[in-house]
Parts: C-alpha cells; sequence; structure tokens
C-alpha cells in the first residue's frame, strides 16, 4: 500500500483522478496501522481480562512464579507496544483524529491497571508460599484493616 503511494507521489500528480487515488493509498495506509494497533490493544486486554480472572480465582489452579509473572507481562508488553505505536503515528486525518485520541486514553487507562495487578503480583511473589494466601482476603477489627 505504502509502495503504491510512494510511487504515484514519485511520478507526480498530474491531474484529479491521480490525486484522488494518492489520497485513498494514503487513507488506506493509515488504516490499516489504525488497525494493527487497534488488534495490539484488544489483545491485552484480552490477556489482561484472563489474569483478572485468574486473580479473581486466587490464582487457581495453581501454576509457577514465571508462568504468573508472564501471565501480566504479555498484556502489559502488548499495551506498551500498542502506546507506541500510536505515539509513533504521523499526520493523522481529521476523520481519524478522535479515535486515535480516543484509543490513547484508552491505552493510558489501561496501563494504570495493568501497573496496580503488577505492582500485586510482584507483591505477591516476594512473599512466602504460605503467606501469599492471607493477600487474598482483608482483615479488619473494628472496620480498621489489619492486612
Amino acid at each position: 500500500m505504502r509502495s503504491s503511494a510512494d510511487r504515484i507521489e514519485k511520478n507526480g500528480v498530474k491531474n484529479a483522478m491521480i490525486f484522488d487515488r494518492l489520497s485513498y493509498k494514503r487513507n488506506e495506509v493509515e488504516v490499516l496501522k489504525f488497525n494493527q494497533i487497534v488488534s495490539l490493544y484488544n489483545d491485552g486486554i484480552n490477556e489482561l481480562n484472563l489474569f483478572i480472572t485468574f486473580r479473581n480465582n486466587q490464582f487457581k489452579p495453581n501454576v509457577s512464579d514465571e508462568e504468573l509473572k508472564k501471565m501480566i507481562d504479555s498484556p502489559k508488553m502488548k499495551l506498551l507496544n500498542s502506546k507506541e505505536l500510536l505515539d509513533d503515528l504521523s499526520a493523522v486525518s481529521k476523520n481519524n483524529q478522535s479515535n486515535v485520541t480516543s484509543l490513547k486514553a484508552g491505552v493510558n487507562q489501561t496501563l494504570s491497571q495493568v501497573e496496580e495487578q503488577f505492582l500485586f503480583v510482584k507483591k505477591y511473589l516476594s512473599k512466602s508460599k504460605t503467606s501469599r494466601k492471607t493477600m487474598f482476603t482483608k482483615v479488619s477489627w473494628f472496620g480498621i484493616p489489619i492486612n
């Protein structure tokens, strides 16, 4: 797609039909890039949802510490990659500007949630096997949290 647009540009825009074709090709490239970023973002969201479901089940069935760390690292990396690709987008057409802005906000919000989960896993893995179970319950004494 990109090479087609470059070739048209290199040969020169001689009339309105060629200009329209060039605009169409540029827009097509932009849409393909944006769709790739959205797909990566959606993969990260899906993996994060799987992790949260697993956490809600108190990390059962049991998995190794490395597997647990991978479960939170993978969505984090996908979301960071989608953020980087969004930041690298050059000129965005007016039609897609609101989509890009919305996706950037969604990525930033999700990254903050991933960071929260990442810190929980880091704290979870730093504890002994017996004290890990206490991280899933809140114990309070007269309404004051103890743990």
